[in-house]
């Protein structure tokens, strides 16, 4: 009895390592008729976005920031004191120029002012200006009123108020400013052209204290006869 029981144990055990064989080898040969594994993967592209150029938005306030300059006004608190009804100009600037070794062919008058302690202009404010030719002595009636601000030619945006005009076509108006004023050209760069020596006026048109006319220059290209030409202060 024990014998026999002994040879079915063999007996099962040899059927039990055929048939672990069997399906070693049957899944070795499935894997070797199977394609091969594909892996997939995203590739992220890169596409180089071109911007084409375009013009600047600035083409005049990119030139003058190239020209010759003289600073007509620079750092200077200007405001109108209103005491008793009357009305009395904080920080007015007069200043005399000149021009030497020749002759201006073009030029750009440009401002940078501020109130309240360094916001830009309100629709209440404006800035006076005021440019007279010096002739044997005698100054000349003077080219002068408020600059409307809407004719500035276009400049960067600033936490101040800038402008910049064509010193050919000066915009003045009168005041209570407004935008919708009445105003008149003045061509300023004729006055220049026509003498040598010119007187230079201005402030800061507004009622509230903490005005400021941070800077105020002309600049000018010279003839191409005379490229040395100068405007320069005098006393």
């Amino acid at each position: 009895m024990d014998k026999k029981f002994l040879q079915i144990v063999k007996e099962l055990s040899v059927l039990v390592g055929i048939g672990t064989l069997s399906i070693i080898i049957l899944n070795y040969s499935t894997d070797i008729f199977k394609g091969p594994k594909v892996v997939e993967r995203e590739i992220e592209v890169v596409k180089e976005v071109i911007i084409p150029s375009s013009p600047s938005e600035y083409p005049d306030f990119n030139y003058f920031k190239d020209l010759k300059k003289v600073e007509l006004a620079y750092d200077i608190d200007s405001w109108v004191e209103e005491s008793s009804g009357d009305l009395n100009i904080q920080g007015r600037k007069i200043v005399k120029f000149i021009k030497i070794d020749g002759e201006i062919s073009n030029a750009f008058l440009y401002l940078n002012l501020s109130v309240d302690n360094g916001k830009p202009l309100t629709s209440w404010d404006s800035i006076y200006v005021s440019l007279r030719k010096n002739l044997n002595g005698h100054l000349y009636f003077p080219y002068d009123g408020h600059l409307l601000r809407s004719r500035s030619l276009s400049v960067p945006n600033s936490d101040t108020t800038t402008m910049l005009f064509d010193l050919r076509q000066i915009p003045l108006t009168s005041i209570p400013y407004s935008e919708k004023n009445d105003y008149v050209v003045k061509d300023w760069l004729s006055i220049i052209k026509d003498s040598d020596t010119f007187q230079f006026e201005t402030f800061l048109s507004t009622l509230r204290s903490g005005g400021k006319i941070n800077e105020i220059s002309i600049g000018y290209e010279c003839s191409p006869a005379t490229p040395n030409c100068k405007l320069e202060i005098i006393d």
